[in-house]
C-alpha cells in the first residue's frame, strides 16, 4: 500500500503546454518507482487541464492560477503543495527515461546531498518517434561531487529536468521575494542549494530535452535582461572578494556573449562585431570570427545556434 505522503513530488508548469505535456506526464506515469505524486500547476492557460482530466489519475494534482507570473514564482508556488520527501522537476515539453527516479533517488543515501542532477539527451523536433535515439545529443553533467555554490556558479551544467532536491533544504532559500526569472531561475535555484549542502550527480542520460522552435529559453533578450539583474542584485552567494569578482566577471562574459548573439540575429553585424573584439579569445569567439569571415547562411546559423 502507498504511504500517504509520496516519496517524490513532480513539479510541472505549465503554460500554453498542451503540444507535449500528454508525452511528459505519461513518461512519469511510466517510471518503474511509482510513488509520486504529480504537483501541475498551470499558468494563466488552462489546457492542461483537460490533459489531467482524460487521464483520470488521482497521484496528478492540478492547479491553476489566473494571472501570468514568472516561472519562478509558479515553480515556488508548485513546490509549497509539495508532499514528497525528494522534489524533482519536469518541464512540460521534456521527458523521463523510466529508470529516471528509481536510479537518481540512490545518491540521496548520503545526508550531505541536498540536490541532484543528471546527464541528459537534446532532441531537436517534435514528437519523438521510435528510432528517437539516433537523433539526439548528449549534455553531460557533472562527473565528481560540487560542494559549493561558486562551483556550480563558474561552471554550470544542470538540466532541470534532471533535478531532485531534498524538500527539506528549499526552506528559507529565499530571504525576500522570489526574483522573476523566467530562464534563469534553475540556475538561481540550484545556486542557494548549494549553500545548504551537495550536489551528487549521475552521470548518465536520465532525461530528455526537446529543443524547438517555441522553447521560452530561445529569448535571449530576456535571459540577457535576467542575467544583468542577477549579476547587479545578486545574494545567494557567501563569499570572499576575490572569489565575488571571479562571479562578476564569469556572468559578465556570458551577458555579453548573450547580446552579441542577439546582435547577429537582429542583423545588426557592426554592434555585433564591436561587442566581439571585448571578448576574450575562447571557442564562441573563434566561432563569431569565423561566421564574418565566411558569412554564408549556413555558417550563420551554425555560429548563432543556442
Amino acid at each position: 500500500m502507498r504511504r500517504v505522503s509520496p516519496r517524490v513530488s513532480v513539479v510541472m508548469n505549465a503554460y500554453y503546454s498542451e503540444e507535449f505535456l500528454a508525452d511528459a506526464v505519461s513518461s512519469v506515469l511510466e517510471q518503474s518507482m511509482q510513488d509520486w505524486e504529480i504537483i501541475l500547476w498551470e499558468n494563466v492557460s488552462t489546457s492542461a487541464k483537460n490533459v489531467v482530466d482524460n487521464l483520470d489519475d488521482s497521484r496528478i494534482r492540478y492547479f491553476h492560477t489566473p494571472d501570468k507570473v514568472s516561472l519562478y514564482e509558479s515553480r515556488v508556488s508548485a513546490l509549497s503543495q509539495a508532499q514528497g520527501e525528494f522534489l524533482a522537476f519536469l518541464d512540460c515539453d521534456d521527458v523521463w527515461l523510466p529508470d529516471k527516479l528509481r536510479s537518481q533517488l540512490g545518491v540521496f543515501d548520503n545526508e550531505e546531498c541536498v540536490i541532484s542532477c543528471s546527464d541528459y539527451f537534446v532532441f531537436r523536433g517534435g514528437h519523438l518517434q521510435a528510432n528517437w535515439r539516433e537523433q539526439v545529443e548528449i549534455v553531460e553533467t557533472y562527473r565528481s561531487v560540487r560542494r559549493s555554490p561558486i562551483e556550480v556558479a563558474l561552471d554550470y551544467r544542470v538540466g532541470m529536468s534532471t533535478v531532485i532536491i531534498r524538500k527539506q533544504a528549499v526552506d528559507r532559500i529565499w530571504s525576500g521575494s522570489v526574483p522573476e526569472y523566467s530562464i534563469i531561475e534553475d540556475f538561481d535555484m540550484v545556486v542557494r542549494l548549494l549553500s545548504r549542502g551537495w550536489l551528487i550527480p549521475v552521470p548518465e542520460p536520465l532525461s530528455v530535452y526537446r529543443k524547438h522552435g517555441s522553447n521560452f529559453s530561445n529569448r535571449l533578450d530576456v535571459e540577457a535582461d535576467e542575467w544583468m539583474h542577477w549579476i547587479n542584485h545578486e545574494d545567494a552567494l557567501v563569499m570572499e572578494p576575490d572569489c565575488r569578482v571571479q562571479i562578476y566577471e564569469t556572468m559578465s562574459e556570458r551577458l555579453l556573449r548573450l547580446q552579441i548573439r542577439q546582435a547577429r540575429l537582429d542583423g545588426n553585424r557592426a554592434e555585433s562585431w564591436r561587442m566581439l573584439g571585448r571578448l576574450p579569445w575562447g571557442p564562441f569567439k573563434i566561432k563569431y570570427l569565423i561566421s564574418y569571415l565566411l558569412p554564408t547562411k549556413w555558417v550563420c546559423r551554425w555560429a548563432t545556434r543556442i
